[in-house]
């Protein structure tokens, strides 16, 4: 369930390939670092639903799997940590989120702020990346690339981003 694709430094590197059938989306390629793992998807509009842990993101962060749960991603980690498989855009109550992979998503100016850093939401046409940032931060884009270059979509005005994921994190070289 794995494709190559070629990073922006002419490097092959595989991706995670996410699959849907029947509402259900296997994410994953089968490898100890990314292990085969379902969730819930609504494949019409690129969503899918899971459960958050030790993390509380916020909405538009950036989330990756661990296990069978989500959590906020960085730049600045591990290939694994920067694999982002979704941007949250809805709390479905207690640790549950909706987090959409493909489309646009659209937030208000002021979310956009605490995500991006910037002030008035989000600039057009800049393409936004996962931010290096951690901790309490992380699940942040920027318009500069963090230490791994991990693409996550394109500002269609100040509230709507077009996002197409998964991303594959490139190495910075």
């Amino acid at each position: 369930m794995t494709d190559v694709r070629t990073s922006p430094a002419g490097q092959n590197v595989s991706s995670l390939a996410i699959v849907s059938a029947d509402q259900v989306t296997i994410m994953g390629d089968g490898t100890a670092e990314n292990p085969l793992r379902a969730a819930t998807a609504d494949v019409s509009s690129g969503d899918f639903t899971a459960n958050f842990a030790a993390d509380t993101p916020v909405l538009g962060n950036a989330m990756r799997f661990t296990a069978d749960v989500v959590r906020l991603a960085t730049a600045s980690g591990t290939k694994v940590q920067a694999a982002v498989v979704g941007l949250v855009v809805e709390f479905l109550g207690g640790s549950s989120v909706r987090c959409r992979f493909r489309g646009p998503v659209e937030l208000t100016t002021a979310e956009w702020d605490i995500i991006t850093g910037e002030t008035g939401g989000l600039t057009v046409s800049e393409v936004y990346y996962l931010s290096d940032n951690s901790g309490v931060n992380a699940g942040e884009l920027s318009v500069d690339p963090g230490s791994l270059i991990v693409q996550i979509g394109v500002a269609l005005n100040a509230t709507t981003m077009l996002v197409g994921l998964p991303a594959v994190p490139a190495e910075d070289l």
